[in-house]
Formats: structure tokens, sequence, C-alpha cells
């Protein structure tokens, strides 16, 4: 699978897994999909907070 159609299933940026990627994070194998899911969805979770928390500083 490519890292676009991997973005756009988990709805992570390819940034976000280019990253988890460099940072050991990305398993590999069928028996750890549920793993990555989790970790992509943490990451995802965290940055939007992070984008939240930056936007309210720029009113």
């Amino acid at each position: 699978m490519r890292i676009s159609q991997v973005s756009e299933k988990t709805e992570a940026s390819v940034d976000t897994l280019r990253y988890s990627e460099k940072a050991g994070l990305v398993l590999q194998g069928d028996g750890t999909i549920e793993t990555r899911k989790a970790i992509l969805e943490e990451q995802r979770d965290l940055l939007a907070e992070k984008i939240k928390a930056m936007q309210k500083t720029m009113l």
C-alpha cells in the first residue's frame, strides 16, 4: 500500500506517517494493524490539539 493510501485510510497526514516511520513506530504485518492504527490515531489527536492551541494564540 502506498503512503498516500495509508494517509487517506487512517486520516493521518503523510508527514505524520513519515515521522512515525523514522521514529521506529512503524510496525509491519497484519497482526499489528490495530496497534499501528492506535498509534496513528493518537498522533493525529495530539496534532489536532496542538493546532487548536496555536490557533487560539493567533486570534
